[in-house]
């Protein structure tokens, strides 16, 4: 153990002994004070007693997972008033996952066995242990994001369950911003619908690409409590644990459709731009589409949903000709109905 008194207090929640002793003793030699649990029952047991600086937790362990411990520790957390970061500890072959262990809520991934470098980047971004210039580095980006919010329409502040500086961190420019939550809007009606009638017909796997869909977009545009519940549902999709979406979908639902009404005046601003006729950006440079083409692609292979709808919306603003208009629209329909294999033969891969 550390003996340093200010040194980080650390939990490591593996099955495997051999793997916490290994995490440990690198830990250690940072100087960090270091205890270790064998199970997501013992480690809600722990965190209940005392706090830790941050939790290293193994996904795949026998009884409760990763994520059924993450869930239990938020619980945790908001009882006691005190967030703690928690770290997704897992093997490489589950970076596949990487969006779903996020949406879940983890605040990072360490891939066993561990690399050092990527142990200590991990430790720099939860402590923030940064170099002057880092800091001056963060404070800049903190400067663009606040310049950035100032250009976004003064309401969505007060939109309940929005956080606008993800938002912003997530897309970069208030113009994108804008764009995600048009996207995040527009399908609300129809994909809740496509909800009830998935779980009312008990088709798991068409209901859970849905909530997958809206956990993405959700994430993207700073909804982070509602991309949590989205998430539990997924996850509870792939698990076959339906007594848990029958009960906990109405509220989803219900909470899903409130977004209609607060983005009400999204939706005013554009049919005012679509009644002009006008394309703000007007024709679209050939260059610029065959960059599209080619990133379609790719987002398509790798399942990226929220790059697509990204992508498609940002096209909305130019002139395109007849060709190019089928393509896209081909996709975008193929991805509001979730349909992947029909997104893999209009791209061609």
């Amino acid at each position: 153990m550390a003996t340093n008194a200010s040194a980080h207090k650390i939990l490591i929640v593996d099955d495997m002994p051999v793997n916490s002793m290994i995490l440990s003793s690198l830990l250690e030699a940072r100087g960090m004070s270091v205890e270790t649990a064998l199970s997501g029952e013992e480690c809600l047991e722990f965190c209940g007693k005392r706090d830790y600086d941050l939790i290293f937790l193994d996904q795949h362990m026998p009884g409760m997972d990763g994520i059924d411990t993450l869930i239990g520790l938020k619980e945790c957390f908001k009882e006691k008033g005190k967030e703690t970061p928690v770290i997704c500890h897992t093997t490489a072959e589950a970076l596949p996952y990487l969006k779903i262990y996020k949406a879940a809520g983890f605040a990072g991934i360490l891939t066993k066995p561990v690399v050092p470098a990527q142990l200590s980047e991990l430790l720099k971004a939860c402590f923030h242990d940064e170099s002057p210039e880092e800091l001056r580095e963060e404070r800049d980006e903190q400067q663009r994001i606040e310049e950035q919010i100032k250009l976004l329409p003064a309401w969505l502040e007060n939109v309940p369950d929005i956080d606008v500086r993800t938002g912003i961190e997530n897309c970069e420019t208030a113009e994108n911003y804008l764009k995600a939550l048009d996207v995040f809007e527009a399908s609300i009606s129809e994909k809740a619908s496509q909800i009830e009638e998935f779980l009312e017909n008990e088709d798991w796997e068409m209901y859970t690409l849905r909530v997958h869909s809206i956990k993405s977009t959700a994430r993207l545009i700073g909804a982070n409590g509602f991309s949590e519940l989205a998430a539990e549902l997924e996850y509870a999709g792939k698990e076959g644990k339906t007594a848990f979406l029958a009960e906990r979908t109405p509220e989803f639902i219900k909470e899903y459709r409130s977004f209609d009404g607060y983005f009400a005046r999204l939706k005013e601003q554009k049919k005012a731009e679509a009644g002009t006729g006008e394309k703000k950006c007007g024709a679209a440079p050939r260059e610029m589409l065959e960059d599209a083409y080619g990133a379609i692609k790719d987002f398509v292979e790798s399942y990226d949903v929220d790059s697509i709808q990204m992508l498609l919306t940002t096209l909305e603003d130019y002139m395109l000709e007849d060709g190019d208009r089928a393509f896209f629209e081909s996709v975008s329909k193929a991805l509001a109905d979730s349909d992947w294999d029909r997104m893999r033969q209009i791209v061609g891969v």
